[in-house]
């Protein structure tokens, strides 16, 4: 606990305080939403690769129904936008500011003509009366400003939290589950060509052993 004998030189204190704290809170905000900017870029380029390679025995064999579909064995993910990273580090370090009072006793010439005598020759120990005054002070508890910090990082990291899901979990499976849904329905039209094809074939084979028959008799 530091005192202080007025507000104004409690309240400078605690502004510089508050002001390196906010500092630095800023400082590992901009590192981490530079961090959180190269990481979703390097994601999606990973992700696109990942699914190229899962589907790459598949779609060469129905490389020209995805072109006519018009299906691109591509995922685009939404960009990630810093504003997104909306962490509010402004810490309010005001409950650490106490006002308090104490009582102190001081010592003062007596009064009347004895008090004046003394006070004549100046004397030391002769003349003096003791008094109780109430003295009003400030004082800053740092441990309530440590606490008040942690606090604050906390809150940070669960907003970093809230964001990693909110602007990168979420749209992430959202896009992927999309891509492999749009697959699979190009998937599913493939596979019903293809039988019907196959349908077509055979009933052309039919028709042809028909014809030979009847041409036979």
């Amino acid at each position: 606990v530091i005192e202080f004998p007025d507000r104004n030189s409690a309240k400078t204190l605690l502004k510089k305080i508050e002001a390196s704290t906010n500092a630095i809170l800023k400082d590992g905000q901009g590192q981490l939403e530079n961090i959180f900017s190269r990481c979703f870029v390097e994601l999606e380029s990973a992700l696109n690769e990942a699914i190229k390679e899962s589907i790459k025995p598949i779609q060469a064999s129905i490389e020209s129904e995805l072109k006519e579909a018009g299906f691109t064995v591509s995922l685009n993910l939404p960009s990630f936008s810093k504003r997104s990273l909306s962490l509010d580090v402004q810490t309010m370090f005001d409950s650490a500011l106490e006002e308090k009072s104490r009582s102190e006793r001081r010592h003062r010439r007596q009064s009347g003509a004895w008090g004046k005598v003394c006070s004549f020759f100046n004397t030391d120990d002769w003349g003096w009366e003791s008094y109780e005054v109430s003295v009003e002070y400030y004082q800053i508890d740092l441990t309530k400003i440590h606490q008040k910090t942690r606090a604050q990082v906390t809150s940070f990291m669960k907003a970093i939290d809230h964001t990693i899901k909110k602007s990168i979990q979420e749209p992430v499976d959202h896009e992927v589950n999309a891509f492999f849904d749009d697959f699979g329905t190009i998937l599913d039209s493939v596979v019903s060509n293809i039988q019907v094809s196959i349908q077509n074939q055979s009933l052309s084979t039919q028709e042809k052993a028909r014809l030979i028959e009847q041409l036979s008799d």
